[in-house]
């Protein structure tokens, strides 16, 4: 298992882009600075970024919730087609998109205000929980998409799949990762009662749309309850949310263990979720860097324990990354290894150059002494 203190020490080692053999404190020159304490600011955020985004703006995945994503189920018509094709057969929409659109259809009927029930979400659940105890394919799936998010139902899928992922870290028991699973996918829900004109706002929130965004959670239980006999601790779970672990969260300020354990979990995997794509105002930071800033805020925002259970499942170096090795190539993570965090194995893709290898070479770098990561590509679509 991954100690925080072999961690920190691992981050300390890495060289980034521009560095010798310095260690930056001052990282975020870059421009990432986390906000001061809801109390003590005067700027009002976002709360897509969960306290961990400084441009006070709407996140991409809130607007137009009213546009099914039905795309990835659309065949091609008639006319697009040659006379003499043969009909095409429809395609199967996979998992990860099919439970975008049971999230997108729970979402509607919500903002319309009709009846719905869970069912479809929690079998979506078990359905991601089997797939990420078995492979991190549905991780990368959630994760490598750079552009920024089509949809709140996108993002609250995206969001599911990390928490279940560091539930599984946490050691939980198999129904209370379906139920932390299920508790991601709608735990945006209170955002249909929001204005479209906040939601989509470009530009800097006011003070008082601030306060209206951090209505959201109320809401979210309040359209909840309709199922707490059925799932009695979601509306519990969702409006503690964007609770912080020293008190600074809203909209109840609690602290530490008073936080829901569940809350807690999807709180640090929406914050990994924000961080790791596109906004307008930024682009994303790459998950090194996200999982970087989020282990600056231990104890502050998430507790140690939580921090560690998401290195733990996703690496310091996460799966499908990009790394410079200490002899100018640059190579994808292909594996992780919890033992030795900075030591993953790797796929070359490109030399000291930054020529493409004609020859895929896999290297497992805990048994290679002499060659090792000595930062995160930052420039990754250089690489794609």
């Amino acid at each position: 298992m991954v100690r925080m203190r072999d961690v920190l020490k691992s981050m300390r080692e890495v060289k980034r882009p521009g560095q010798d053999n310095r260690t930056d404190s001052g990282d975020e020159k870059s421009g990432f600075k986390f906000p001061a304490p809801a109390s003590h600011s005067s700027a009002p955020r976002t709360p897509d970024s969960n306290q961990a985004d400084t441009a006070p703006a709407p996140t991409e995945e809130k607007v137009d919730t009213d546009a099914p994503l039905h795309d990835h189920q659309l065949r091609a018509s008639s006319e697009d087609q040659p006379q003499e094709a043969a009909p095409q057969p429809e395609k199967k929409a996979s998992p990860y998109h099919s439970g975008i659109q049971v999230i997108d259809e729970f979402l509607q009927a919500a903002k319309r205000e009709e009846p719905f029930d869970l069912d479809a979400v929690e079998s979506v659940a078990k359905k991601f929980s089997e797939l990420l105890a078995d492979s991190d394919q549905l991780f990368l799936q959630a994760i490598s998409a750079r552009m920024s998010m089509t949809s709140m139902a996108q993002h609250s899928a995206n969001v599911a799949i990390v928490a279940i992922k560091v539930a599984n870290g946490l050691g939980l028991k198999p129904e209370q990762i379906v139920e932390i699973g299920m508790a991601g996918m709608v735990h945006e829900v209170g955002m249909v009662r929001i204005p479209d004109e906040i939601i989509n706002k470009r530009g800097e929130l006011s003070a008082s749309e601030y306060e209206k965004i951090k209505q959201h959670p109320l809401f979210g239980r309040q359209i909840l309850e309709a199922v707490q006999d059925e799932f009695p601790f979601l509306p519990e779970v969702i409006v503690q949310e964007h609770e912080r672990w020293n008190g600074n969260g809203y909209p109840f300020g609690l602290r530490e263990n008073d936080i829901h354990e569940y809350a807690q979990v999807l709180g640090l995997a929406d914050t990994f979720v924000a961080l790791t794509h596109m906004r307008h105002y930024r682009d994303n930071f790459i998950a090194y860097k996200a999982i970087q800033s989020i282990i600056e805020r231990r104890n502050v925002d998430f507790s140690a324990r939580m921090i560690k259970a998401l290195i733990d499942v996703i690496s310091i170096f996460p799966v499908h990354s990009l790394v410079k090795l200490n002899n100018g190539s640059i190579a994808r993570v292909v594996q992780t290894n919890k033992k030795y965090p900075v030591r993953p194995v790797i796929e070359l893709i490109a030399n000291a150059k930054g020529q493409k290898v004609d020859k895929e070479e896999t290297i497992d770098l805990s048994n290679e002494p002499m060659i090792y990561i000595v930062s995160p590509v930052l420039d990754e679509a250089a690489y794609a």
